[in-house]
């Protein structure tokens, strides 16, 4: 991005990740600072869809699924954004 460009290029990521589940949000962070710089291996990379499809079973997911198909904010985000 252009020299001071860096808040306006950032802002629709920002945006993004807030609309999302923040025990999601936490749990993806902690996996990233844990996994930044590693090899992904095989046992790893198991390790990691294993960890998704637990959080894919959570109260929280299912409350962003509804939120989705019922097209409304989820219960963690208020309607006004």
């Amino acid at each position: 991005c252009p020299t001071g460009g860096l808040d306006a290029a950032l802002t629709p990521v920002i945006d993004s990740i807030l609309l999302n589940g923040p025990v999601a949000v936490r749990d993806s962070k902690k996996i990233a600072l844990e996994i930044a710089g590693l090899t992904i291996t095989d046992q790893r990379a198991a390790d990691l869809a294993r960890q998704h499809a637990n959080t894919r079973q959570s109260e929280e997911a299912r409350e962003g699924f509804r939120s989705y198909i019922e097209k409304r904010s989820a219960a963690w985000k208020s309607d006004e954004g």
